[in-house]
């Protein structure tokens, strides 16, 4: 009981310098918990299944003469086949999505959805999604069942029992309900909606036995005994039994590395995260927590010498090195619990803050794992934080101490200081660096060409039976007044379908058989997008043949094509052939992840699933009202939806978006805390060399000349600092930008920008101490020794 009436008494006595510690302390924890429980999130995705440790999906490796290509798509009939073959596998569902939103309809209850996917019954053997109402083992047996989530349920039968009710698809197909699912997991790397049997593809006219195509996702589960590369064996084994696949490579992929380590094509299917994201967010998280716990360490023995007659009357009078090292650590302890429940408060005010940044819906629960990790933090804190001074102050000898001599271990703190001065301001130099980075690289993206221009262009998502109204309905839009131009497209951004066997062209070898995108489109996409053509002409609905026999392709299909001029060699590509009219310039028609890669086009209107129209700047809720006024004439069972083409690019880099919010915050917080530290210190050392400043104003030093005094050591430690950061800071960010094909140059002005800012802020903090001291009395500075 004594000591802890010690211990509180140290730190009432000290208040100033408690107070800094504890907002130090209280701010590093609450963003480390902060970041905790965001790095939780990440981690923690898709483990809410049974069996998740026996699940895996199929990854397809493609082998062609440039380059192999990692895709998470499979062939239809691939599934049920390797079921039937390899005994190891007891169940395995297919999982496809629809192209774009789709209109489901109850009475007078329409609302377009995005989330449907086409999976087999085995789907719900395999994951854990709880069924509220329904059989799980029959929903999907009928090929026009659906099964919903409970809030898509509740969205169109409010209160009723939605088993056996009718919902109609796209105005064509009736399909009646037949289980209801809990929603799906935030922590999930599926999402959807609503599920139809897989065999709804047919009624479609897709052929489920095709082995050349690639709409779907693939996942099996494994007997709890089964061993991954043994299946994986049997697997390669049976590929070799199809000449389409005999070159290719199947290989499995655990359930649980989805989400973070997933680096494949056509995988838009997935909510997608990146472990290298996830581990420098929780550097940042360790580092901020590391920067709170040198302030403490730098107060604590910057204050040393003023407890040095307390250390040696203690002493004297019997009581131990033990005994102080227990009152340091204590000190330190109750320091930590107390910044530990200001950090708990901090916590629940900011986490809607860190929602808002990271786009997630995080919680803070208190439950008996988190809690033990948070005492662990708390100790891990109190203890780095208590360490030196513990050891340090307690060494004191009595006689040197009530001297108030300076012993050998005493002097060595000030050295302990500058550097701890310096890794902490190397901390929060490397994460300004990394921050200035991110969002020039952002920026980049943004203001990069595309070779098309993505602004004032509204798209709107294909409809059953506009394909036949579509000649009359882009000419009723091209009356408007304020309507420039009007295409349609197979796909508006991100994945562009490749293909490389089935593109011929005169004169090939086959060592060209490389990998190609290919895009199909309306007469007008070149002039609606703004696209140049740089040989040749665009299609033309004025020449039939251009609807079944031409071809555009971009420079790099000119450059593999090795002829000076492509225009007028003929090409075959899948079901048809004809001859290249037209060479485009090159534009980006996947993100800036990827290189631009050889594209050929062609007029198919049958696979055009998204409309395109460039509008004027001038007016356009005006215009945006006129086109669905035309729209609800032409297609009245289908409610108008538009989007804007320039903010669904910008939404393909959400994830930097996100990460360069969250990086600004925590940089911000970072650069607090030390200014914290550094003006405690700041405010010490000026305390200490009282009389030093107000002898040096008696024989006529300016104001001026003792600010630069007090301010020179500091500056000289941040300067030291900033050359420590720097090469780690160009480390990581250079590995980060190599995960873009098109990125920015990392600049030395980078690091001379972070380097003022550094330094102006540890100027402005040290500078108020160091002013405070100057334009004081000098009297009052001599009769204060």
């Amino acid at each position: 009981m004594n000591a802890v009436k010690i211990i509180v008494r140290t730190l009432r006595k000290q208040k100033g310098y408690s107070l800094i510690n504890v907002a130090c302390l209280a701010v590093g924890m609450a963003c480390f918990i902060l970041i905790l429980l965001w790095v939780h999130d990440e981690l923690d995705y898709d483990r809410f299944n049974t069996h998740t440790r026996t699940i895996y999906r199929i990854i397809h490796e493609r082998h062609f003469t440039d380059q192999t290509v990692h895709s998470a798509v499979t062939p239809p009939p691939l599934g049920p086949m390797l079921k039937q073959e390899i005994p190891e596998i007891i169940h395995a569902t297919r999982y496809g999505t629809f192209v774009g939103e789709i209109v489901l309809e109850h009475e007078d209850n329409a609302f377009y959805e995005d989330g449907g996917a086409y999976v087999d019954p085995d789907f719900f053997e395999i994951f854990s999604f709880s069924f509220l109402s329904g059989n799980p083992g029959t929903a999907l047996d009928d090929r026009y069942s659906i099964v919903l989530t409970r809030s898509l349920a509740e969205k169109y039968f409010g209160d009723q029992n939605p088993i056996g009710q009718n919902l109609i698809l796209e105005d064509v197909t009736t399909l009646t309900v037949t289980g209801v699912l809990e929603d799906v997991p935030l922590q999930s790397h599926l999402k959807f909606d609503f599920l139809v049997p897989f065999i709804l593809y047919e009624a479609w006219g897709a052929d489920l036995n095709d082995w050349q195509g690639y709409p779907q996702y693939t996942y099996i589960r494994l007997r709890e005994q089964a061993v991954q590369e043994d299946v994986s064996g049997k697997i390669s084994q049976i590929l070799q039994r199809f000449e389409l696949m005999k070159d290719d490579r199947l290989r499995l992929q655990p359930l649980k590395r989805i989400h973070l380590f997933s680096d494949l094509a056509y995988d838009n299917v997935a909510d997608l995260g990146d472990i290298r994201t996830v581990t420098m967010i929780a550097a940042i998280a360790l580092f901020i927590l590391i920067i709170a716990c040198i302030n403490f360490i730098n107060l604590a023995t910057a204050r040393a010498i003023n407890r040095a007659r307390e250390i040696g009357l203690r002493k004297a009078v019997g009581g131990s090195r033990f005994d102080l090292i227990r009152q340091f650590f204590g000190e330190s302890f109750v320091s930590a619990w107390v910044a530990f429940l200001l950090a708990l408060v901090l916590v629940e005010v900011f986490l809607p803050t860190l929602n808002l940044l990271s786009g997630k819906n995080l919680s803070f629960v208190l439950h008996p794992g988190f809690l033990l990790s948070m005492v662990g933090v708390v100790l891990f804190t109190g203890l780095v934080s208590g360490s030196y001074p513990a050891i340090h102050l307690s060494s004191f000898r009595p006689a040197d101490a009530l001297r108030q001599n300076r012993t050998g271990s005493e002097k060595q703190a000030p050295t302990l200081r500058r550097i701890l001065v310096l890794l902490q301001f190397a901390f929060s130099t490397g994460l300004i660096i990394c921050t200035i980075i991110l969002y020039h690289q952002l920026r980049f993206i943004q203001n990069t060409s595309l070779g098309f221009s993505k602004d004032h262009i509204i798209y709107i998502q294909s409809r059953a039976g506009l394909r036949d109204k579509f000649p009359s309905f882009k000419s009723e839009l091209l009356r408007l007044p304020n309507i420039l131009s009007l295409t349609a497209t197979s796909n508006v951004t991100g994945a562009v379908p490749a293909t490389s066997s089935n593109v011929d062209w005169e004169g090939k070898s086959i060592d060209e058989n490389q990998v190609w995108g290919f895009l199909f489109v309306y007469y007008d996409y070149f002039k609606t997008m703004n696209i140049d053509l740089i040989d040749g002409r665009a299609f033309s609905s004025e020449i039939p043949t251009d609807a079944t026999q031409a071809f555009i392709v971009n420079e790099e299909a000119a450059k593999l094509i090795h002829a000076e001029s492509p225009v007028g060699l003929n090409v075959g590509m899948g079901d048809r052939s004809g001859t290249i009219i037209g060479v485009a310039k090159d534009f980006h028609f996947n993100s800036l992840h990827t290189h631009i890669r050889p594209l050929v086009v062609q007029i198919r209107p049958e696979y055009c699933n998204y409309l395109l129209i460039r509008i004027r700047s001038a007016d356009r809720p005006n215009t945006i009202r006129n086109i669905e006024t035309t729209w609800n004439r032409f297609m009245p069972h289908f409610p108008f939806r538009y989007r804007f083409l320039d903010d669904t690019i910008d939404q393909m880099y959400r994830i930097e978006m996100r990460l360069g919010r969250i990086l600004t915050v925590f940089t911000l917080l970072a650069l607090i805390i030390s200014c914290l530290g550094l003006f405690g210190l700041a405010s010490y050392t000026t305390e200490q060399r009282t009389k030093e400043i107000g002898i040096r104003k008696v024989f006529g030093a300016s104001t001026r000349k003792i600010v630069i005094l007090l301010s020179k050591e500091f500056t000289k430690w941040v300067l030291a600092a900033n050359v420590l950061a720097w090469p780690i800071a160009y480390i990581v960010m250079k590995q980060f930008l190599e995960t873009y094909a098109y990125r920015i140059d990392i600049g030395l002005w980078v690091f001379i920008f972070s380097t003022a800012i550094a330094l102006i802020i540890a100027l402005v903090t040290v500078s108020y101490q160091s002013i405070r001291a100057a334009v004081s009395n000098p009297v009052k500075s001599l009769r204060y020794e």
